[in-house]
């Protein structure tokens, strides 16, 4: 006899089938905690820009979510755990995912076979596996109350707490998706302008948010761009990415053509989650603790 029950993946009649529980484990290997950490305080400035639901839920299938991570320069593996965890805390709500059947029509022998009959159009829910991980593309994740509470009193971070809607605590003002937020549209003050005034806030501020003290740093969180410039006083957002295209970019381009650097924040952004040591060589060559920093060789960045 063949086996009509749903597979995962596929749509299933809510009203016939017994949802198994969702065990959002993930199947990849459990990366380091610091990479989780830092994937998991991205998550509420994703959600944070979703727009609710008619209940004012906020909501997005877990594999997406997963992508955005991904996209915000965090690997696959720490996306899932932060997720699970999330889920785990209670900051997050792991439900199923609604779909609508498909409609087939057929003919109606009562009226002479002319007329047809619609069967399907339901209600149904996208089936999981019982018994094993959940994929992340059949489940999604719902934001609960608890997320944008820790959001909100976790003051260690980068990033400023926002409430839902992608607005901040102070009223009016926008966040970027990675809780960078933009230079108010006040009053215009006058930018540094002797040479390398500018530069010298920014390692100053730099140094400062990565507690960089005795060739040695207390945080590895990675800093906005536009909050290093906040932080370094009158200084604008483009010096600030002028600043880590110069000591954070990339040269690429193709041979014999004039090279161009990467998006040196992007870069920044990842050596922090990956590799902090690159990032503590930068910041002792930026602090002047030795004269040639073996992460650009014998060629380190002019001043």
């Amino acid at each position: 006899m063949a086996d009509n029950s749903p597979t995962a993946g596929q749509p299933a009649r809510a009203r016939n089938v017994v949802a198994p529980k969702i065990d959002t484990t993930p199947t990849l290997p459990e990366p380091s905690a610091d990479s989780i950490d830092l994937a998991s305080r991205e998550i509420p400035c994703i959600l944070a820009n979703v727009k609710p639901r008619r209940d004012n839920s906020i909501e997005m299938i877990a594999s997406r979510l997963a992508k955005r991570l991904q996209d915000a320069g965090h690997i696959l593996a720490a996306a899932y755990w932060a997720i699970h965890q999330s889920v785990k805390a209670g900051r997050l709500r792991a439900a199923l995912i609604e779909t609508e059947l498909p409609s087939v029509a057929s003919r109606n022998p009562g009226q002479g076979g002319s007329g047809r009959i619609w069967h399907g159009g339901e209600k149904g829910i996208v089936a999981i596996p019982n018994g094993q991980p959940t994929p992340f593309d059949c489940f999604k994740v719902v934001a609960t109350e608890s997320l944008w509470e820790w959001w909100r009193s976790n003051k260690q971070g980068s990033t400023n707490p926002q409430t839902p809607g992608g607005m901040s605590g102070e009223k009016g003002k926008p966040e970027t998706e990675t809780g960078d937020t933009p230079p108010a549209k006040s009053k215009k003050r006058k930018r540094s302008t002797k040479k390398g005034e500018a530069r010298d806030k920014l390692i100053a501020a730099l140094l400062l948010h990565h507690k960089y003290e005795d060739d040695g740093c207390l945080n590895w969180q990675p800093i906005g761009n536009n909050d290093l410039a906040r932080s370094a006083g009158n200084v604008s957002p483009t010096s600030a990415k002028l600043f880590f295209d110069k000591y954070f970019g990339i040269d690429s381009g193709a041979p014999g053509k004039k090279a161009k650097k990467t998006d040196g924040h992007s870069q920044y952004r990842v050596l922090c989650m990956r590799n902090p040591n690159k990032v503590l060589k930068v910041l002792k060559f930026l602090n002047g603790d030795f004269a040639v920093d073996d992460t650009y060789g014998d060629s380190p960045p002019t001043n």
